[in-house]
């Protein structure tokens, strides 16, 4: 992820770090997109985890919990400018 962000930054090593622990080998990460932008005069803060084809459907709950407990680690770091996590999956046609 290309991003200057110290949150993003943090969050990306995060959830790096501890994706595999969560989700086990059903899922491997392709790419990590990080982004901010103004929103009601605050910054929003956003990271989109495209994961690589073939593995099975996510499910919300367990997605959520990892969210979570990212947002918490983030929080006992001091970082409360946190982001929201998407998960999505990458589709080897598109560019």
């Amino acid at each position: 992820m290309n991003c200057v962000k110290p949150s993003l930054a943090t969050a990306e090593q995060l959830i790096r770090a501890r994706f595999d622990k969560h989700f086990g080998d059903r899922y491997r990460i392709d790419s990590i997109v990080g982004s901010s932008f103004s929103r009601k005069e605050r910054e929003a803060n956003y990271i989109t985890v495209y994961l690589s084809p073939g593995g099975p459907p996510l499910d919300h709950r367990e997605t959520n919990e990892f969210d979570i407990r990212i947002k918490e680690e983030m929080a006992n770091l001091d970082i409360h400018d946190w982001p929201a996590i998407a998960f999505a999956t990458r589709d080897r046609g598109a560019s």
